[in-house]
């Protein structure tokens, strides 16, 4: 009864089989520490990527600021020839 009052109504017309509750508290409990696990794993290939990204762009970085460093140094000694 309480499955068929809280069931998603269909279109009228429609033989639309209702969508089961959740028998228990111990199934509720189950797939929010299955949905927790999702989400732990999801989080932590996030920081793993985010960490990759820094990497990449501190590389870049100091790739562009040495050869920088390096036409600065080109342009500098020959000025002064």
């Amino acid at each position: 009864m309480v499955a068929e009052t809280f069931a998603a109504p269909g279109a009228p017309g429609e033989g639309r089989a209702a969508k089961p509750l959740p028998n228990s508290i111990e199934a509720g409990l189950e797939a929010a520490s299955s949905h927790t696990e999702a989400a732990s794993e999801l989080l932590a290939g996030a920081s793993r990527h985010q960490l990759r990204r820094r990497k990449v762009k501190c590389f870049l970085l100091a790739a562009g600021v040495t050869i920088l460093l390096v036409i600065v140094l080109i342009v500098a000694t020959s000025v002064r020839k």
